[in-house]
């Protein structure tokens, strides 16, 4: 999903991939199809996806969470790769 702001949600790991890549000086794109952008959806909002928790802490559940979808801030996108070719942060907001 693509948000309101060009943020994303993607599986657990793209917000650490997307730091590494700004603290090497290097590119982050997304690809994703233009469908996936939601422009009634503001990334405060989103609610994140969990699986069992017993998968992460089998004897005690009830003190962990298994997020398995997270945000990625747009400030850490560089671009956006679809089928409308390569779009900017900008340009994903206004299709």
């Amino acid at each position: 999903m693509i948000t309101l702001d060009g943020s994303i949600i993607n599986k657990t790991g793209s917000y650490l991939a997307a730091l590494a890549g700004r603290d090497m000086g290097k590119p982050v794109y997304v690809i994703a199809d233009t469908w996936k952008v939601t422009t009634d959806t503001d990334i405060e909002k989103v609610v994140l996806e969990e699986g069992p928790k017993k998968l992460v802490w089998p004897e005690r559940p009830e003190l962990c969470r298994n997020v398995t979808f997270e945000p990625v801030p747009a400030s850490l996108i560089t671009g956006y790769i679809t089928e409308k070719g390569l779009l900017s942060v900008k340009e994903i907001r206004e299709t």
